[in-house]
């Protein structure tokens, strides 16, 4: 027994300087105080820096507006949705360019159903994503076309801009300047107010070269 008590010391004794000399072996070779942030780039990947990683306390809160959504193809991120540009009627051609109520956006514009026909009319000039439903041949902001529009001294007539208050302009071409307030041109062969000549107002309703009807 005396025997195996000297063997296991000595075993021990052995044991503890094998494990001295393993760890002053690791000291050697182990820095302590290495970190990821100390270590070079291999030329490929970028090195995370865990001294940039903040630590997470649990109370993290993922902010949806640094998240960047992408929408699909003919699709715009208006707000926090992605919408169809050309039909949605509140971003009619672009985000926030709202319809007027009971119209419906078509191709990005905003048309009313003028008549139960297919869309017609022009561009509001404030508004260029409405459409408004107009009479080309008398409006005089869309005087035969959409957009021409006749001065303060003219009417549309015919899809034409043509004077009316003939202080201001001269009548055309076979029209007479009556007085009035103001003085206008007046068709004497058509105008039932100055039929034939002017002041001649017709009981009738028609006017028909120069003769009431």
């Amino acid at each position: 027994m005396g025997n195996d008590d000297t063997i296991t010391d000595a075993d021990e004794n052995v044991a503890d300087t094998v494990g001295d000399a393993i760890d002053d072996e690791l000291d050697i070779h182990t820095p302590q105080d290495i970190v990821a942030q100390d270590v070079p780039p291999d030329g490929g990947d970028s090195v995370l820096d865990l001294s940039d990683v903040p630590p997470d306390d649990g109370n993290t809160v993922l902010d949806l507006n640094d998240l960047e959504l992408g929408c699909a193809p003919g699709q715009l991120l208006c707000g926090e949705e992605c919408v169809d540009p050309a039909i949605d009627s509140r971003n009619c051609g672009g985000c926030g360019q709202d319809c007027r109520s009971s119209w419906d956006c078509q191709g990005g514009f905003c048309w009313w159903d003028c008549g139960g026909t297919s869309p017609t009319g022009c561009t509001d000039t404030e508004k260029p994503w409405l459409h408004i439903c107009t009479d080309l041949q008398y409006d005089r902001d869309h005087c035969g076309n959409c957009g021409t529009r006749c001065e303060l001294s003219e009417v549309c007539n015919n899809y034409n801009c043509e004077c009316y208050a003939c202080d201001a302009c001269t009548c055309k071409q076979g029209s007479t300047c009556c007085p009035g307030s103001p003085n206008r041109c007046a068709d004497l062969s058509t105008d039932r107010w100055n039929c034939g000549a002017c002041g001649n107002v017709c009981a009738g309703w028609s006017c028909i070269d120069g003769q009431c009807q």
